[in-house]
């Protein structure tokens, strides 16, 4: 009988601590795992693509994922404040994914030239933007919930990263190629929710 009532109590136990909320510092990490995994499936996209507008939508679509996951990470936010040392691990994620997403901006400025000549080019600058303002606010919200210590490591973090940024989207003509195509009806489709968020 003592063995069957310690066997219950260990098993409440257990269930009692699975039950247990996330901390806000386990919500942000797996959000940034998620995004993690988005900026790698963006990163393949744009490897495979070697020209033209209908090639370009699957592009399209791992950028509106990308876009996505951290408008989702935002979301998820709330009040509660980071300690300091739940903080640490933050930047320290935080400064990783920013490494990862300037490696995809990056690709994003190598294949400028065959977006260009593609019907596209003048989108890939306007998701740039919906995807550089979104960063910005989630790094903005991340901030206000850190000690000070850690402020100025997450503005480094968006001054790094917008200067990739602003290399990739000086890559991009956006006024080249602007005749209507029937193609770019399913581009539109696929970026739709970002030109939403951007107007």
């Amino acid at each position: 009988m003592r063995v069957l009532k310690t066997l219950v109590t260990f098993c409440s136990l257990f269930l009692v601590a699975s039950a247990a909320p996330a901390t806000q510092k386990d919500s942000v990490m797996s959000s940034i795992a998620t995004f993690s995994e988005a900026v790698q499936a963006n990163k393949d996209a744009i490897n495979r693509y070697h020209g033209g507008s209908l090639a370009a939508i699957p592009v399209g679509q791992k950028c509106y994922d990308c876009w996505y996951a951290l408008r989702e990470a935002h979301s998820k936010l709330t009040d509660a404040k980071f300690t300091p040392s739940e903080s640490e691990e933050v930047v320290k994620q935080f400064t990783s994914l920013n490494q990862d997403s300037i490696d995809l901006l990056n690709l994003y400025r190598d294949k400028a030239p065959v977006l260009n000549q593609a019907s596209v080019s003048f989108i890939v600058p306007i998701m740039m933007q919906a995807l550089f303002r979104e960063a910005d606010d989630y790094s903005a919200a991340l901030q206000a919930l850190m000690p000070e210590k850690d402020i100025a490591p997450m503005k480094q973090i968006t001054v790094d990263h917008k200067a990739a940024w602003d290399e990739a989207f000086a890559a991009y003509d956006p006024t080249r190629n602007t005749a209507p195509v029937q193609q770019w009806k399913s581009l539109m489709s696929v970026f739709s929710p970002a030109l939403t968020y951007l107007i």
